[in-house]
């Protein structure tokens, strides 16, 4: 019986992983508790940011056993594809974990009722900027009921 290309079907499985924590990343999970929303509504928060990691780490991971199983190329299995899907998902978890932190100010801003966070420290100054953000989670609020 001939040895199987355990490396390439590594490099496959990290490659699996990570378009599975890529598409989780993508799902808002975190609910969104103050300024009346009260959990009606969920947004993207910390978890999305980890997942979005995860995807990152899992697409390295894939590239770096991929590449080593091309050193077996006797062995039946996999080589190319834990390659192809790591250099794919690393380019969408990196994506992912910039978008999925901006929107996750958001989450900080509406659960700390605007008292903390980067949006909060970037418009204390400005009262008007803060009263249009105000307004527009309250006219999101009220889309939700």
């Amino acid at each position: 019986m001939k040895e199987k290309n355990v490396k390439g079907i590594i490099g496959l499985s990290f490659g699996l992983v990570a378009i599975a924590c890529a598409v989780l990343s993508a799902i808002p999970m975190t609910s969104l508790t103050g300024m009346g929303l009260d959990g009606k509504m969920s947004f993207f928060g910390n978890i999305n940011i980890i997942f979005a990691l995860c995807t990152v780490i899992a697409s390295v991971i894939a590239i770096v056993f991929g590449a080593m199983s091309k050193k077996d190329a006797d062995k039946p299995g996999p080589r190319k594809s834990g390659v192809v899907i790591g250099i794919l998902f690393v380019l969408i978890g990196l994506t992912s974990f910039g978008t999925t932190s901006a929107l996750s100010t958001f989450t900080e801003y509406i659960n700390s009722e605007g008292k903390t966070g980067v949006i909060a420290e970037s418009i204390k100054e400005n009262p008007e900027q803060q009263e249009q953000i105000n307004e527009l989670i309250k006219a999101w609020s009220d889309s939700v009921k």
